[in-house]
């Protein structure tokens, strides 16, 4: 479940990077891949950088300002 959040992280990025944007935001939900609830607590990583960001009570978490 963690390759998923991070492939779906990258897939975004590269998405916004082709569009040239010098700064990326970047949000999204994490569900159980079972029961489909919101996780709370996760860590979502930019894979190959420093960036985290850890999910709330509702499961979403947030990237702003990423450089493209």
């Amino acid at each position: 479940m963690r390759i998923l959040k991070l492939i779906i992280v990258y897939l975004s990025l590269n998405v916004a990077l082709a569009f040239g944007q010098t700064n990326t935001k970047i949000s999204g939900l994490v569900l159980d891949q079972v029961s489909l609830s919101p996780v709370s607590g996760a860590t979502v990583i930019v894979q190959g950088t420093s960036y985290a960001a850890t999910t709330d009570d509702k499961g979403t978490f947030q990237f702003e300002n990423l450089p493209a």
